[in-house]
């Protein structure tokens, strides 16, 4: 069957289906029963705060023809019994980590309080506190915790999708980075990898970066082959692939532009890991 999600689930999603898309997809075989069960929400506006329905695809029996043997069911989560989130966009929970203890205290004070309070560099050793006022959507579906990507204390599957937003470049083992997210995303899930390689001896040991050396080697020192070769060596397949500048701050009179090189893969294996 060759169907995007949009195009499965048009038969549950909330109309107008023209401004809506299906999202965090999680697929498991029932042994038992010999059928399919697919669940996912959709994304009603586009703008995740409407409310939205959960959406459910059970097939026929273990073979797949097409859309025609599944058959289609919804809920709009937000009227089942008893009622106590009434508008709320219905999600999955959201973890967040990282191994600096102080941009942690930064997201915990978020989450718990709605603002964000940092010292913003202005010139030399001046630093500006700014204290801003957040309404962060989601904030009782999201956590932060303090861990290493590279060594993940979570069971095989465990999520719907992963993203490492510019940490590839800025960890001592990235291979082992990407083994990680390859073991605890779950069949039918998505992950995202977006890096400038901006590689530092500092963060990653140079016989660990992907390209930024040998350039008398087949990629000619370049980074992103040996990214694509690496998802692939995990069983990751490439959905997409784009450029997006990045903009960092360094103090008033200065800043960093990157272009980001930007991943979406996908893990095929509809029975997980």
């Amino acid at each position: 069957m060759d169907s995007s999600t949009n195009a499965f689930f048009e038969p549950a999603m909330t109309p107008p289906v023209s401004d809506n898309f299906a999202s965090d997809p999680r697929i498991r075989y029932d042994r038992l029963s010999g059928r399919w069960f697919i669940v996912m929400i959709d994304v009603p506006a586009q703008n995740a705060i409407t409310s939205n329905r959960v959406m459910i695809a059970v097939s026929s029996g273990p073979l797949i023809a097409g859309a025609a043997s599944f058959t289609y069911y919804y809920f709009q989560h937000d009227q089942v019994a008893p009622i106590g989130d009434s508008g709320a966009f219905a999600d999955y929970p959201t973890l967040g980590i990282d191994a600096n203890v102080s941009m942690l205290r930064v997201a915990a004070t978020l989450l718990r309080e709605g603002r964000l309070r940092y010292a913003r560099r202005r010139v030399g050793l001046v630093y500006d506190r700014r204290d801003l006022a957040l309404d962060v959507a989601g904030r009782a579906l999201t956590d932060f915790w303090c861990c290493d990507a590279a060594a993940l204390p979570f069971d095989d599957a465990t999520f719907a999708a992963a993203t490492a937003l510019n940490v590839v470049d800025c960890v001592a083992a990235p291979r082992e980075l990407v083994a990680e997210a390859a073991r605890v995303v779950a069949g039918g899930g998505a992950a995202v990898f977006a890096t400038p390689y901006d590689w530092a001896p500092g963060a990653t040991p140079v016989e660990q970066w992907l390209g930024g050396h040998s350039q008398r080697g087949p990629d000619a020192g370049a980074s992103e082959p040996v990214l694509r070769a690496v998802l692939a060596a995990h069983g990751f397949e490439i959905v997409a692939e784009d450029e997006v500048a990045w903009r960092l701050r360094l103090h008033e009179r200065s800043c960093v532009e990157y272009d980001v090189h930007v991943v979406l893969v996908r893990n095929p294996d509809p029975l997980g890991r």
